[in-house]
């Protein structure tokens, strides 16, 4: 079977010669892994980079999902121009944090069209971005928790500043064992409130970032039940550490 679909390019693993395996997130059947045949004459392979966004005809040996054999990846076209996030490196230290937060948080092999958008979505704002890319990361895990329904509602105020993990949502009081510290219930609230364009305006040091994403996954790994290990935590600190 055929299927034409977009494909977000998380991974690539070398199987052969002549062949990848591309672990990837589609439009049509969420996360999946694929097979690319990969030779002198097909120049695609170089379009294998994380986050790229690939027009794609795949083929299905069965079902989606069902049988044994990977799909195979045919026709490979970029959807999307990438140029920034493979040369700078801020955004190419992001895009791999990117990666494997996906990889370790969507289990789904089915159709999520909202996630889909919010992630491809992403990819382009941060592709466009020339300030406050620093906070983009921040800016993408807090958004990534809402696109996949763990919240959090931002109900911050005066009398509910304290971020509760366990509920999703701001409560007036502070409990030590379920919410946030008091200034990144704050920094969530600025991140959640700020437009993209406008995250340069989000005052936090490198320090401050590194502990406050370091809550935001623990707040993935409270709702997902799971330990996620991000190694890529440790690029973005090394390479944030003094913005």
């Amino acid at each position: 079977m055929l299927s034409k679909e977009q494909i977000i390019v998380l991974h690539t693993t070398k199987h052969s010669d002549t062949g990848l395996v591309v672990n990837g997130y589609s439009n049509q059947y969420g996360m999946g892994a694929y097979y690319y045949y990969a030779s002198k004459k097909n120049a695609g392979a170089a379009l294998l980079t994380p986050l790229n966004i690939l027009d794609s005809v795949v083929f299905y040996r069965h079902s989606p999902g069902i049988g044994t054999g990977l799909p195979l990846l045919k026709e490979i076209v970029p959807a999307v121009s990438l140029r920034t996030i493979k040369t700078d490196l801020n955004k190419t230290s992001i895009a791999i944090f990117m990666c494997e937060l996906l990889s370790r948080t969507i289990r789904e092999v089915e159709a999520n069209t909202n996630l889909f958008t919010f992630i491809a979505t992403s990819i382009e704002l941060l592709e466009a971005m020339d300030e406050g890319i620093e906070n983009f990361h921040l800016f993408f895990t807090a958004n990534l928790c809402r696109s996949m329904g763990y919240m959090p509602q931002d109900n911050y105020s005066a009398t509910c500043p304290h971020f509760n993990y366990a509920l999703g949502e701001y409560v007036a009081y502070f409990n030590r064992d379920a919410c946030f510290p008091p200034e990144y219930s704050k920094l969530l609230n600025s991140i959640l409130t700020t437009p993209i364009n406008e995250l340069k305006s989000i005052e936090c040091n490198g320090k401050t970032r590194g502990e406050f994403l370091q809550k935001m996954i623990e707040y993935l790994e409270y709702h997902t039940q799971s330990r996620l290990n991000l190694k890529s935590i440790a690029i973005l600190k090394e390479v944030f550490n003094n913005n």
